[in-house]
């Protein structure tokens, strides 16, 4: 492979894991201490973060497997733990009636024991953030 292919192709994976990250600041830094020549092709990184000198994450610190983990438990709060889907004939999805009946606070009472490392009120917090994201 042609080393200046290579190189865009490093640079477009960095920049992926760079925006998923939230733009983190200091993943920018480390990127050009090891690759000086790369500041070139992120211009406009550098100069956002001049901009913003106060801001590390210029987009907010992202982390999938915390997102993902959210997404799960909103999910178990909607259809139910350990739910798996049912279709009706139309190909809709089919109501969990047995789940949907239950109080808010039981659900979410539900949840804790699935989710044990949360405690009552947090796992109320995390599915009204995730809910009015």
């Amino acid at each position: 492979m042609d080393p200046s292919n290579e190189f865009d192709e490093f640079i477009h994976f960095f920049k992926i894991g760079y925006y998923e990250g939230g733009r983190d600041k200091e993943e920018l830094i480390r990127f050009l201490k090891r690759y000086p020549n790369g500041s070139i092709h992120l211009s406009a990184e550098i100069i956002e973060h001049l901009e913003n000198p106060s801001k590390r994450y210029l987009d907010g610190k992202k982390n999938v497997v915390k997102e993902q983990l959210e997404e799960e438990i909103y999910e178990a709060f909607i259809f139910g733990p350990n739910h798996f889907p049912a279709f009706a004939p139309d190909g809709s999805l089919a109501a969990n009636t047995e789940w949907n009946d239950k109080s808010y606070d039981v659900k979410c009472y539900e949840l804790s024991k699935l989710f044990p490392k949360y405690t009552l009120g947090t796992l109320k917090k995390k599915l009204s953030q995730y809910k009015n994201q």
